[in-house]
């Protein structure tokens, strides 16, 4: 698979998951537009030379069914995580309330391994102490895509995932931290709207719920899945057209969401 890189820089460029998420959500859905053109012009073209007269399955070559396959597992998974509880528009805000850092800028691109190596942990501890308007925390970049990709919830999750927590943040600060984080939860944000907290009781039960629903999502993209084989096998009808197609898509994608 492609490797994605800085365009001023060879380094490897890494993602969060909730980017990573939204873009394999792009990639599965032109997969599947691709796959069901190709198999509408092999419909097409084979009517065209042998006729209606016999039902037949049209076995379609797909060049990058393997490809296709890691996509779609991995879509799969990171449905699961806590990445999908977070906006990518919200991602860069969060990033540099976490690190201090929006951008790789020209200078770091510049930087050699073993200055990133001797500045890393020394310049996160000083950003936020160094400038008086800084809302950061001083996070590495690894902390921080930690941080992006798992949304903590509880201190011992941070400890996980922040080097020396103890050294750079009291207990008040990383009780503000994961305030801080939480805040930018889409589950966090519906949460507010209700009247009153959850009890641990009640919120157990609530994930219990919605791993059920999203169960029901799945079994229910799986029968679009089926609806749109099953037009394809369908010599004997008309063949679908792109608009229709189009339109299960986005019905596929509105139950996922």
């Amino acid at each position: 698979m492609e490797c994605l890189t800085d365009t001023s820089s060879p380094k490897p460029v890494l993602l969060p998951n909730a980017e990573v998420f939204e873009m394999l959500q792009r990639n599965v859905k032109n997969n599947k537009h691709r796959l069901f053109k190709i198999q509408e012009a092999a419909k097409r073209n084979k009517k065209k030379h042998h006729g209606a007269a016999k039902k037949q399955v049209i076995q379609v070559d797909n060049k990058f069914k393997h490809r296709d396959w890691i996509e779609e597992k991995v879509l799969q998974y990171l449905k699961r995580t806590p990445c999908v509880q977070l906006s990518t528009n919200k991602i860069d805000e969060l990033k540099f309330k976490c690190s201090g850092i929006k951008r790789r800028s020209s200078a770091l691109l510049q930087r050699t391994p073993r200055d990133d190596k001797r500045h890393r942990l020394s310049k996160s501890m000083d950003t936020a102490a160094n400038d008086d308007n800084a809302t950061s925390y001083g996070l590495t970049e690894a902390e921080t895509l930690q941080v992006l990709n798992f949304m903590p919830k509880e201190p011992v999750e941070i400890h996980l995932m922040v080097e020396e927590l103890h050294a750079r943040m009291s207990e008040d600060q990383q009780s503000e931290f994961l305030s801080m984080v939480q805040s930018y939860s889409k589950y966090h944000n519906s949460k507010n709207k209700k009247k009153r907290p959850l009890d641990a009781m009640e919120e157990t039960e609530e994930y219990e719920e919605e791993i059920v629903e999203e169960d029901k999502i799945d079994a229910d993209e799986e029968e679009v899945e089926d609806a749109v084989g099953a037009n394809a096998e369908e010599e004997e009808e008309d063949p679908i057209t792109e608009e229709e197609y189009d339109k299960i898509i986005v019905k596929e994608e509105q139950v996922t969401i």
